[in-house]
């Protein structure tokens, strides 16, 4: 019937939308997917394909899914993607992200840390840039010592440069 009918074909255009925003949006882990009843068992396995079909047009990610339950529950596994080293490193201009300068800034120090292993360096900072630390200054600080010895620290700079000296 009407209703069945009404049901199926909305059950198949939701999954296919919700394959579309995972995949697009790179989202992953586990999803459940709630089905309009009526749900009859027989239309499971359709449902499920359509979604699985779906997802991998648009991803190559993992992605696993099992039919509707009786209660009308579509259980998917999905792996997570990777986040492009560009979205990391640069902004949306193309200019070098706050922790790509920071990590460009603790290259620096490293380099002039194995040059010159005897004299104390300080690693200045854009303001951007370390702050974009703080949250792991006390890791970073705690590495660097035991490697370098307290020789080493990282400062806070008002200017638009990284910049390596001895103080």
């Amino acid at each position: 019937g009407g209703r069945g009918q009404a049901a199926r074909t909305l059950n198949l255009a939701a999954v296919r939308a919700a394959a579309d925003t995972l995949a697009l949006r790179g989202l992953g882990g586990l999803v459940v997917i709630d089905c309009v009843a009526p749900l009859p068992r027989a239309l499971g396995p359709e449902i499920k394909a359509a979604f699985l079909n779906r997802f991998r047009a648009l991803s190559n990610r993992k992605a696993d899914a099992l039919a509707p339950s009786p209660f009308g529950l579509m259980e998917v596994s999905l792996a997570w993607c990777e986040t492009p080293i560009a979205d990391l490193l640069l902004t949306g201009s193309g200019e070098p992200s706050p922790a790509a300068l920071a990590l460009d800034g603790l290259r620096q120090l490293q380099r002039e840390a194995e040059t010159d292993r005897m004299c104390k360096l300080v690693l200045d900072l854009p303001d951007t840039a370390y702050m974009a630390l703080m949250d792991k200054a006390a890791d970073i600080e705690s590495r660097l010592h035991s490697t370098y010895g307290a020789r080493l620290s990282v400062c806070r700079s008002f200017s638009r440069r990284i910049e390596v000296y001895r103080p």
